[in-house]
């Protein structure tokens, strides 16, 4: 389990006091798969020997990031020839692992305040997109975009590939001494003075981020916390000794890992609020104690990320996750509420699938499936078009028609739901109000009686 301090700094209003500093060993883990610098560092020496620039023996150990690029600049005025033989489109294009999915959830639930990279890959934005969180973080690739800093943001603190080769922060002087009283010192100081930092996946320290540490820590004792987390042990770590952290601040787990077990702590407590909301929903004897658990298990078995996923769709959001916010509670709580009503109703167990859609399965067998929409402040007719795009791709997914319950709309509802059916013709497969298909139904109907979730075509089949 991580340390008390970072599990209340996660959950704690106000958020975003967590600070992290990532390295080679966070884009390491599969399916980013981005080599470590030395593998990176030897491969583009034999390149630069085999095209020609260098010779054998001429670097005394090509492993050492460094120290090649030393030997490039010195010999050729530019660091190009060396960032030009680097993966750059694996750079550019790697996939993100779960580590920076989870970093990039995070950051939408407010749980961190920056993330510092020391590589140049462009994985963490990827995340970012993945998860629609880009209008929620600042972006800063160099000192010429300090000024987008805002509450939450990801920065590279080395420049990334997308950098002019003779700005990366290769070179030993450069890491050394080159930074003092500059961009890099600035971003530094200020990172790692928020009240929780964690440094993860790094190898060789930079002295920026060592010094930085050194002076929030002489100036504000006990003011911030620093933590290394590393997959080796503790006496194998030059960062660790470099920070001079007592023994209980060294966490020995990976990038993925880590994250897993922080987003735990978000996701329980977005449980426990799921919790309090669906008692204050529950009408006089719906559901009992063991009915609130049963569907608090089944919600939070896929972790943060599925959590997210299930709002964003419930919700008809763009994005793929959406966050937890106080406002939507109710309404999330009564589709919960609703999926128990239906569990119990068909001696089911839902399973949540994509476009908004909740399987109910008895075994291997389909009891029923229903498509669930949080339309907050919206009026029913608004809702048709949003409705109707979402269907298009229910059929793909679904062996049986789903019913369509809403929760949340206003206005007085139509009798025919939608359009007219004369509007609409009967033989269009996709058409959300076709009378032999399903229907649409606000969720209050549902939760007082069950038996709409079966459409029906899968009424008979249910029967």
């Amino acid at each position: 389990m991580l340390p008390a301090s970072i599990l209340a700094t996660a959950v704690r209003r106000p958020l975003g006091g967590i600070s992290i500093i990532g390295g080679a060993g966070c884009s390491f883990e599969e399916p980013t798969g981005i080599p470590l610098s030395r593998r990176c560092s030897e491969d583009a020496f034999h390149q630069l020997v085999l095209d020609g620039l260098l010779s054998e023996g001429e670097c005394a150990d090509p492993s050492d990031l460094s120290q090649l690029a030393d030997l490039v600049f010195a010999k050729f005025g530019t660091q190009r020839p060396l960032v030009d033989r680097l993966p750059l489109n694996l750079f550019r294009l790697a996939r993100a692992n779960d580590g920076y999915l989870l970093l990039a959830a995070l950051f939408r639930e407010s749980v961190i305040a920056s993330f510092v990279t020391l590589n140049f890959d462009l994985v963490a934005l990827k995340a970012l997109s993945d998860v629609g969180a880009i209008n929620d973080v600042a972006i800063i690739r160099g000192p010429e975009e300090h000024a987008n800093h805002r509450t939450h943001n990801v920065i590279f603190l080395h420049r990334s590939v997308d950098a002019p080769a003779d700005d990366w922060i290769l070179r030993t002087a450069q890491l050394d001494t080159a930074w003092r009283d500059g961009w890099q010192e600035l971003v530094a100081l200020r990172v790692v003075s928020n009240p929780i930092n964690v440094f993860i996946g790094l190898g060789t320290p930079a002295a920026v981020l060592i010094e930085s540490v050194a002076k929030v820590r002489a100036r504000a004792p006990g003011g911030t916390a620093f933590y290394q987390v590393d997959v080796g042990n503790k006496e194998d770590s030059a960062y660790f000794r470099a920070l001079n952290l007592p023994d209980a601040n060294y966490i020995q787990m990976g990038w993925t890992q880590f994250m897993e077990e922080l987003s735990e702590r978000v996701l329980a407590e977005q449980i426990l609020q799921l919790d309090r909301g669906c008692r204050e929903a529950l009408a006089p004897g719906e559901l009992d104690d063991g009915d609130l658990e049963a569907i608090k298990t089944r919600i939070s078995a896929g972790g943060l990320l599925a959590l997210g996923r299930a709002r964003a769709q419930w919700m008809m959001k763009r994005s793929t996750y959406h966050p937890f916010l106080e406002p939507e509670l109710p309404f999330l709580a009564s589709v919960l509420i609703a999926i128990r009503t239906i569990e119990k109703h068909t001696h089911s167990l839902a399973e949540f699938r994509d476009s908004a859609v909740v399987e109910f399965r008895e075994g291997a067998k389909i009891c029923a499936s229903a498509a669930f929409v949080v339309a907050m402040g919206q009026r029913w007719l608004a809702l048709e078009p949003r409705i109707h795009q979402l269907r298009q791709r229910w059929g793909a997914q679904n062996t049986l028609r789903a019913n369509i319950f809403v929760c949340g709309a206003v206005g007085e509802r139509p009798s025919y739901v939608t359009v007219p059916e004369r509007l609409v013709p009967a033989s269009d497969a996709d058409n959300i109000v076709e009378p032999a298909g399903f229907d649409v139904f606000d969720i209050e109907e549902l939760r007082a009686d069950p038996a709409l979730v079966l459409t029906r075509e899968n009424l008979e089949r249910h029967e």
